[in-house]
């Protein structure tokens, strides 16, 4: 009977360790989920206020995507591979998807500091290649559904 209880207790020890763990790797998950649906949303935002040519409110959200983008560089843990919709290439290709990462960083700071000199061009063309980047990566690193 005591042998019983102590693996009984055991067992769900155990398995609120791996709950436990499971729900790190979801934290993980969900806040890239989030910081995307946030520059999603945020870089709808700026392509009006560039359209509507409204420069001061742009360059501060440029940068501020810009940001964004950097820090979803930490947000891929490998022990989320399996979950949420991203591929099992962007760790498997982990230098050319983070450098994916890298240009549209650059692409928005580019849109801020393009504002910034006065350049509204280079500002619109800059948030052309971010949008092109969005849209390149999705084909290749993320899942339909």
């Amino acid at each position: 009977m005591k042998y019983r209880l102590s693996t009984g207790l055991l067992c769900l020890l155990l398995a609120n360790m791996v709950m436990a763990q499971s729900d790190i790797k979801s934290e993980a998950t969900q806040t890239r989920q989030q910081v995307y649906s946030s520059i999603e949303e945020q870089s709808e935002l700026l392509e009006d206020l560039v359209d509507d040519e409204k420069w001061q409110e742009a360059a501060p959200l440029a940068q501020d995507l810009a940001k964004k983008v950097s820090r979803l560089k930490t947000l891929f843990p490998e022990s989320s591979k399996d979950e949420g919709r991203a591929r099992d290439s962007v760790w498997e290709e982990w230098p050319e998807f983070s450098q994916r990462l890298q240009t549209l960083e650059k692409d928005f700071s580019d849109v801020s500091l393009a504002i910034a000199a006065g350049d509204y061009d280079k500002a619109e063309d800059s948030l052309d290649d971010a949008t092109s980047a969005c849209d390149s990566c999705h084909m290749s690193h993320r899942a339909l559904w």
